[in-house]
Order: structure tokens, then C-alpha cells, then sequence
């Protein structure tokens, strides 16, 4: 199989070496060894934000549900129907486990599509809502906060910023992708409007984008994709 042409994340999964892995790179005539990641010309951060505001369900079969509960989200039981069974996919946080006021997280394998309880036929449960992100790659070498609303100021509603623990985004240097999705608790098919990135603060250490949908700011993501690209040179 020939390795010509291939990109960096291409020869990774063809070779079955990690980024960290030496290869050998041909030079003027002379031979030198350096890593995958290194010859990658940009680094990056990729999640998956989600953020729905509370919402309410009453079983497995809701149509409301937007495919399972929510990986990660918080629920709290508000009554109890016996015969369910929560604690399959639960990590338990508060109370007893299948009872009224028990608060748990969802846990579950993220290569599940779906995820739900055992038996879920009647019990009303109602998610915390709060934003929740799932990041997929990080190579920028720090992790990156996402603080919403921005700055936590009330009149931010709508505003995400992007913190890295450490240095910031270079503003010539830095590009966001941010791919729409169908957001939760809204009508089909009503497109996201995004504002541009402010590329002033992009110079300190944060970025901020806008939702609106539908005359709604924030808590619609539904497994948003973002990516932060950063070239080294």
C-alpha cells in the first residue's frame, strides 16, 4: 500500500503507529527521525457541546426524548413508578437509587448510539440542562474550558467562550469550525445563525460565538460540533 499523499492522521491509522511514534523523514540526502504530531502542521481541539436547559420525560417511548437521555446529563427523579429501573445507566449523586428525588448522572459506553435505562415505563425525570462537552481530540498540549454565558455574566446569554488552561489562541493563527446541528426543543429544521468570531480577544486568552434560534439563545445544542485549529508556523 503506498504511503504517498497521505496526511498525517492517514499514515497514523494505516501504519498502526501513535502520533508519538518516530519515522524516519529524508532531507537534503541525510535521514532524521521525528514524530507524527510534530510533522503535523496545526494542532487542534474537537468537541461535542450540548446543553439542552431542563427538560421533562415519562418513560422510554416519550416522543420528546430526541433519541435517549443524555450522556453525562443530570436527572433527578421526580416520581418514581415502580418497576423502573434507572440504575443501569446511572451514576448515583444524591438520595437512593429508584426512588422519588434520587439524583443521578448518565453513564454509558459513548459508542452507543442511544441510551436507555433497563425500564423506564412511567418514572417522570427531568435534566439539569446545564452544558455539557465531550471532547473527541485534544493535541494543543492544554485543556480548554468552556465557559457559558461568558465571563458567567447573566447579560452574556447566548455567548460561549473558549479558555485554555494556559497561553491563548493566536488571532492570525487560529481558525473555529462550528458545524449546525438540529437543536433540542425546537422545531424542525430552523437553522442556526452564528455571529462571526470576535478576533480581538482572541489576543488574550478566549473567543466567544453566538447561537440564535428561533429567537432562542443557548441551552439548543445538541451534540454541536466545534473545532479549534491552531497552526504552529
Amino acid at each position: 500500500m503506498s504511503l504517498t499523499g497521505k496526511t498525517i492522521n492517514q499514515l497514523t491509522l494505516t501504519t498502526n503507529y501513535n502520533s508519538n511514534a518516530y519515522v524516519p523523514v529524508y532531507f537534503s540526502g541525510q535521514t532524521f527521525k521525528s514524530t507524527f504530531n510534530s510533522l503535523e502542521p496545526t494542532i487542534k481541539w474537537k468537541a461535542l457541546l450540548t446543553q439542552t436547559g431542563p427538560l421533562s420525560f415519562t418513560g422510554s417511548s416519550d416522543p420528546t426524548l430526541n433519541g435517549g437521555l443524555i450522556l453525562n446529563e443530570i436527572y433527578t427523579i421526580d416520581n418514581f413508578v415502580p418497576g423502573d429501573n434507572f440504575s443501569d445507566i446511572a451514576q448515583l449523586i444524591t438520595g437512593t437509587m429508584n426512588t422519588t428525588g434520587c439524583v443521578f448522572k448518565v453513564t454509558g459506553a459513548t459508542s452507543e448510539a442511544y441510551l436507555y435505562p433497563s425500564s423506564w415505563a412511567g418514572s417522570l425525570i427531568t435534566s439539569d440542562g446545564e452544558l455539557i462537552v465531550n471532547v473527541l481530540e485534544n493535541t494543543l498540549g492544554v485543556s480548554v474550558t468552556v465557559q457559558y454565558p461568558a465571563d458567567n455574566d447573566p447579560a452574556n446569554e447566548g455567548i460561549y467562550r473558549f479558555l485554555p488552561s494556559a497561553g491563548f489562541f493566536p488571532p492570525n493563527k487560529t481558525i473555529i469550525n462550528v458545524t449546525p446541528t438540529q437543536p433540542y426543543t425546537v422545531g424542525a429544521y430552523v437553522p442556526f445563525v452564528m455571529s462571526s468570531v470576535d478576533r480581538n480577544t482572541l489576543t488574550g486568552v478566549m473567543f466567544s460565538f453566538n447561537f440564535f434560534t428561533g429567537g432562542l439563545e443557548g441551552y439548543i445544542l445538541n451534540n454541536l460540533p466545534v473545532e479549534i485549529i491552531v497552526y504552529k508556523n
